[in-house]
């Protein structure tokens, strides 16, 4: 699809598979961007596979089966007050299934005179400005049962700051930075290719 007169472009491809065994595959990919006003950007890029049975059977190629699906996504909103971005990623490895989860928040504040002195006026402080910048990002990664490494499913939360006052060539600095880090235990297979052995948890 292509509307131009809302700034909309883009496609879906949809792919389903019946196998003799019984089993259905189904994959997806949608590309699409989108500028709905002259302050606001939309950028998806999105793929999606039931399952990568289907690839990993079926492929002779080594280096297809050391890819990953990927999918992003990013959103720009330019306010008065601050220019703020959400995007995020997910990625899944062909090989052993293995998930990734990246959203994200950044917001980046304008450059502020604190005391304005107003037109042609000056004071001792009116060259004092703020700004600053924050941003939050949340990383998750599952482990597919089927992978036969002693990995945990794993996933944290990071969040970072700062700001900055200046007064001429005078000029402080603060920030700060914040992570988080959770485990989950899993079952996995004593030897790849066996059945899972409920008493083996890494």
């Amino acid at each position: 699809w292509n509307v131009l007169r809302r700034f909309l472009r883009g496609g879906l491809n949809v792919s389903h598979y019946w196998r003799d065994t019984g089993q259905r595959d189904l994959t997806l990919r949608a590309n699409n961007t989108w500028q709905p006003d002259e302050r606001t950007n939309f950028n998806l890029s999105a793929s999606y596979s039931s399952s990568t049975d289907l690839i990993r059977e079926r492929s002779y190629d080594p280096q297809e089966l050391n890819r990953s699906i990927d999918s992003s996504f990013n959103l720009t909103r330019r306010f008065d007050w601050a220019n703020v971005s959400l995007g995020g990623s997910r990625q899944q490895r062909l090989r052993d299934e293995t998930v990734t989860w990246r959203p994200g928040l950044n917001v980046n504040f304008p450059t502020v005179t604190i005391f304005d002195a107003g037109p042609g006026a000056s004071g001792p402080f009116s060259s004092m400005t703020w700004s600053g910048n924050g941003r939050v990002d949340y990383n998750r990664t599952d482990i597919a049962d089927a992978n036969p490494r002693p990995v945990r499913s794993t996933s944290g939360i990071s969040a970072s700051g700062q700001q900055s006052i200046n007064l001429g060539s005078l000029g402080v600095q603060q920030g700060f930075n914040i992570r988080t880090h959770d485990e989950v235990g899993r079952i996995v297979p004593d030897e790849p290719g066996t059945a899972l052995n409920d008493t083996s948890t890494y």
